[in-house]
């Protein structure tokens, strides 16, 4: 199995491509800053702009799957001023994964854009829906493009995270059967990252997936 991976540079990227070469994947990490990669065997690093279609289409051929981490880094000057990044990013992935004839698509989203909002409790959905708004804004605008995906996409949904090590005490539900998560679960960026990895090989046409620890909905 090949695949790319977006946003190597994050937390969610990093242990993404870690967990792909555990799994024996060949890797390519396709980065702005490629200096910033740390190489190793298994791993490619490819130099460039997600705003650059060709650029991705060349380093998305003969991949088997792309895997999206990318996410704007939280501070206060995107909270208070916005940011446009996954709308201007994600449809230009999807022309480069058409144009590359890629299979597969996996995608990290979060749990709290637009009305997934409704299904949290009263903490994370106030902060989706004040501090994090304009963040979830963009990335609900940019996935009024999914549904163009060529590939196979999954989008996954993960609840609020934090660092530490992979856990395996996670579960994957279709966004249209959770009625609500309850409380506050918490799972790592390392577990999430597992989570997308193994959603790889996984068929089955599109879908939106909440990502929770086990049993925390319902």
């Amino acid at each position: 199995m090949q695949i790319v991976v977006l946003g190597v540079t994050g937390r969610t990227g990093g242990a993404a491509v870690e967990h792909a070469l555990d799994r024996g994947y060949g890797v390519t990490a396709y980065a702005r800053n490629p200096d910033a990669i740390t190489p190793r065997p298994g791993l490619a690093v490819v130099g460039g702009a997600v705003d650059d279609v060709p650029a991705m289409t060349a380093a998305f051929a003969g991949h088997d799957a792309v895997v999206s981490c990318l996410g704007a880094r939280v501070g206060a000057g995107y909270l208070w001023h916005g940011t446009d990044f996954q709308r201007r990013s994600l449809p230009r992935i999807l022309d480069a994964i058409e144009a590359a004839a890629v299979p597969r698509f996996v995608l990290l989203s979060s749990l709290g854009i637009g009305d997934t909002a409704r299904k949290q409790s009263f903490v994370p959905r106030l902060f989706a829906r004040t501090l994090a708004k304009r963040l979830f804004d963009d990335k609900l605008a940019a996935e009024r493009d999914l549904p163009r995906c060529a590939a196979d996409w999954t989008a996954v949904y993960p609840v609020t995270l934090k660092s530490g090590p992979a856990d395996e005490d996670r579960e994957l539900a279709p966004l249209d059967e959770v009625t609500a998560v309850p409380g506050r679960p918490v799972l790592t960026f390392a577990t999430v990252a597992a989570a997308l990895i193994d959603l790889v090989p996984e068929q089955g046409g599109p879908r939106r997936l909440v990502l929770t620890a086990r049993g925390a909905w319902r």
